[in-house]
């Protein structure tokens, strides 16, 4: 998976109203999820640095992880 194009497996969708976690280059949060048992909540960042002199690399965040069905 990409994760910032739709998966192969599984369902994505952007939380509404969570565009004000968009900023310094991660994304919105994104809810994932991956069977009826398996869901994660993260958001990515492109080209994400520690430091000022770190090389940029793609980042994902997972913010929450649930094991259990709806």
């Amino acid at each position: 998976m990409q994760p910032d194009r739709p998966p192969d497996i599984g369902q994505c969708t952007k939380l509404r109203g969570m565009d004000a976690y968009a900023k310094d280059g991660w994304s919105p949060i994104y809810h994932y999820e991956a069977s009826s048992m398996v869901r994660l909540d993260y958001q990515y960042h492109a080209g994400y640095q520690t430091g000022s002199d770190s090389d940029p690399h793609p980042v994902v965040r997972v913010l929450r992880i649930e094991f259990s069905s709806h």
